[in-house]
């Protein structure tokens, strides 16, 4: 169903998720900063031990103009200290345009797919329709190989959290291909 290769699947994961993903990322950075650390934080948040070393300390102010070359420096000497922890080489991310051969025919996907999620349609095809469940159950585990060697661990995958996803997911693969075909003359 994902094809992580295709730009146009890469291009729909953000459209869909980008913004979930946002959000997540920033509610665990709250959660971070205000949970106590024990030992060395004395049972203080990331945020107290910020503000009492500003208290204790004062504040550092960057001067970009007179301290532009120990910036370089301090840039290089935290890429060789973390150069060990680099496993590979950075990825490239493509470009994010859309699918689409004309600017309209992003509103024209927009409204399609809005329309398909306030009406409740669940494309079948994707897997995610009732009907096509193994056993009549939606499958909580999936199991994927990861690395060189293809070794197999299996992700449990929560109805409540996964299902709506696969289903926007599926509503939104299924609206873009149709949308697409339609543009270049296939439907």
């Amino acid at each position: 169903m994902l094809n992580a290769t295709d730009l146009s699947h890469q291009w729909l994961l953000h459209y869909l998720f980008l913004e979930d993903i946002n959000n997540d990322c920033q509610q665990f950075q709250n959660d971070w900063n205000h949970h106590p650390i024990s030992a060395r934080g004395h049972n203080q948040t990331p945020l107290d031990m910020q503000f009492f070393s500003a208290l204790c300390h004062g504040t550092y102010v960057e001067c970009h103009e007179s301290h532009a070359t120990t910036a370089f420096v301090l840039d290089d000497n935290v890429a060789v200290d973390q150069s060990r922890h680099i496993k590979h080489p950075a990825i490239n991310v493509p470009a994010s345009s859309t699918p689409f051969h004309f600017h309209d025919t992003l509103a024209i996907f927009t409204q399609a797919l809005q329309e398909i999620r306030n009406e409740g349609i669940i494309p079948v095809g994707y897997g995610v329709a009732e009907e096509e469940w193994p056993d009549g159950t939606y499958p909580e585990v999936e199991v994927i190989s990861v690395g060189r060697s293809r070794e197999q661990y299996q992700v449990e995958l929560p109805f409540a959290v996964w299902w709506p996803h696969a289903v926007l997911w599926a509503k939104g693969l299924d609206v873009m291909t149709r949308v697409c075909m339609i543009e270049d003359g296939g439907l």
